[in-house]
């Protein structure tokens, strides 16, 4: 997870100093917020588990001339499958960058960091905690419109469960407003 953490984060920054060079980022707003319904799956202990949630984020634009953004985020997902019960919620800091176009789709790769809490329950409760990390491409549609894939990984602590299903990895397809 680690070593694909630090490959994006160096794919994102090597994008963002040469995307200048391909696009005008001078309109795009000083700071805006998204929020999302999102459908998807998640493999919690050891199942994989389809989910639904809402997640939202608020960026600040860091460099006039330049599309990256600063902020933060939260999420709620909620999933049942077969005897699987679950949700999770947690909070993060988040990077986006922009490119824009001269179409209204305003295509962003963005990378967030965080700590989430966990409840599952199959035969018994687990209840843990345990920091994630986030990858998404999407692309913002006009105004007022959001769209988007994210992938997301989680490292629980030990009492979870065994090794084999202490990850949490949450695939993710999101539609929501700006504003």
């Amino acid at each position: 997870m680690k070593k694909l953490l630090a490959l994006s984060a160096t794919a994102l920054t090597a994008a963002a100093l040469v995307a200048p060079s391909f696009a005008n980022a001078a309109s795009l707003n000083q700071q805006f917020g998204t929020v999302h319904g999102v459908i998807g799956g998640q493999r919690v202990l050891g199942e994989n588990v389809q989910s639904y949630g809402l997640n939202g984020d608020y960026n600040y634009r860091v460099f006039n001339d330049y599309g990256w953004y600063v902020g933060a985020e939260g999420f709620f997902n909620y999933g049942r499958q077969n005897s699987v019960n679950y949700y999770n919620y947690g909070v993060g800091a988040k990077t986006k960058y922009l490119w824009e176009t001269a179409t209204d789709f305003t295509p962003y790769a963005g990378l967030a960091i965080g700590y989430q809490q966990t409840r599952a329950s199959d035969e018994f409760s687990k209840h843990t905690g345990g920091v994630y990390g986030a990858l998404e491409v999407g692309s913002l549609y006009g105004q007022h419109f959001d769209f988007g894939l994210r992938v997301q990984t989680a490292s629980l602590s030990k009492g979870f469960a065994d090794s084999a299903s202490r990850a949490q990895y949450t695939y993710a397809l999101y539609a929501g407003v700006k504003f």
